[in-house]
């Protein structure tokens, strides 16, 4: 499945950046080994939003694993995460 997302990210990158007239950004190897190692758990969407973000980010940048990690970190709790929290949402309160 790594492969695939390599696969993807290639696509997607020369994609939008030409859609948006910037230079492609390029996953060096770090970011490329953590890239392949994610999830999506948004699946390609996840990932179309994640490569949109990145091109105009770093437009023509080779792209290290220190940029890319923000990037793969969820925004916010899963919901089962949530409700053992208390926080909004919970509705077994």
């Amino acid at each position: 499945m790594g492969e695939d997302k390599t696969l993807l990210l290639e696509h997607y990158t020369r994609f939008y950046a030409e859609q948006a007239k910037l230079a492609p950004f390029y996953a060096g190897s770090g970011a490329a080994e953590l890239w392949r190692g994610y999830r999506f758990p948004g699946n390609v969407r996840e990932l179309k939003n994640i490569v949109i973000r990145l091109t105009t980010k770093y437009p023509g940048q080779r792209l290290s694993a220190l940029e890319l990690e923000p990037e793969l970190e969820p925004a916010e709790p899963a919901p089962a995460a949530a409700a053992e929290s208390g926080l909004p949402g919970d509705r077994r309160r």
